[in-house]
């Protein structure tokens, strides 16, 4: 697998375990809020950990489409989206008119 897939694989990781402690943290809010010893503002803290839930699902929406999208192409495929007038051999690789 190439560098850029592996970065967003992590990047997906993280993105999952934000979400998954929101959550966490979500249930116990409402579960037991009494368990908490802190004097917090419960509400404003529920609102929080929702927006983080919300934020972290549209990262993976985003994620899995790239995904998608990176896993699809050759790698002379991505090396032409970034390098449109690049001559392939450049980065290893033979044109179309080469083969």
């Amino acid at each position: 697998m190439s560098i850029g897939y592996n970065m967003l694989l992590a990047v997906r990781a993280e993105v999952e375990g934000a979400k998954a402690k929101a959550e966490a943290n979500l249930e116990v809010l409402l579960n037991n809020p009494v368990g908490i010893g802190e004097h917090v503002d419960l509400v404003s803290e529920v609102h929080s950990l929702i927006s983080t839930i919300v934020e972290a699902e549209d990262k993976l929406d985003v994620l899995s489409r790239k995904l998608d999208v990176y896993s699809a192409e050759s790698g002379s495929d991505r090396i032409a989206k970034f390098y449109p007038n690049s001559n392939r051999s450049e980065f290893g690789e033979s044109s179309p008119r080469e083969q």
